[in-house]
């Protein structure tokens, strides 16, 4: 059985539940326990404010994470909880197409970012434990290119390289949390 609520919790955990933050190095801007503002307005069909985010319950977030980020995965992954984890947790890190790009470049598929039917149906005729490993390899190089040579951050690194390697070690050990 496929532990999906402690799937969820680490993601709470991880993401600082129930802070409500807004760091300018961080592209998702407000966020509460990893959820954006535009993730919590299309969730809810409408514009929402800070204040909602704020109010955000533990409840309606897990709502918002098994919509958006476990029911994509569950039926493709489910016969393999770390690969559920990992993608999961990479969804809510930098958006649903990101991990879906991981999986189509690892099946040699055309990379668009889209799970359509032919990454669907790749996805369950591979084998799990190969595309986890590709999978979790991709997600390490994109914390790097983060974290070393994106404009924003390579601006930051060189304003602040401590800070900017405790955060690629933070990553990393996200990523290893995942392992």
């Amino acid at each position: 059985m496929v532990a999906v609520d402690a799937i969820i919790d680490d993601i709470f955990r991880r993401e600082g539940w129930p802070q409500v933050t807004n760091r300018s190095a961080d592209r998702g801007s407000w966020t509460k326990g990893g959820i954006t503002l535009p993730t919590l307005a299309r969730y809810r069909g409408r514009p929402v404010t800070v204040d909602d985010l704020r109010a955000l319950t533990v409840e309606e977030a897990r709502a918002i994470y098994q919509h958006d980020h476990v029911a994509p995965w569950i039926n493709l992954v489910k016969r393999h909880e770390r690969l559920l984890a990992l993608v999961v947790d990479y969804a809510v890190t930098s958006g649903p197409d990101d991990p879906t790009s991981a999986f189509q470049k690892a099946l040699g598929l055309p990379v668009d970012g889209v799970l359509g039917p032919k990454t669907r149906a790749a996805i369950m005729a591979a084998d799990l434990s190969t595309l986890y490993q590709a999978v979790y390899r991709h997600r390490q190089a994109k914390f790097l290119k983060l974290a070393l040579d994106e404009p924003a951050t390579r601006a930051y690194l060189k304003a602040n390289p401590a800070a900017q390697l405790h955060n690629l070690r933070g990553w990393l050990n996200r990523l290893a949390e995942c392992a």
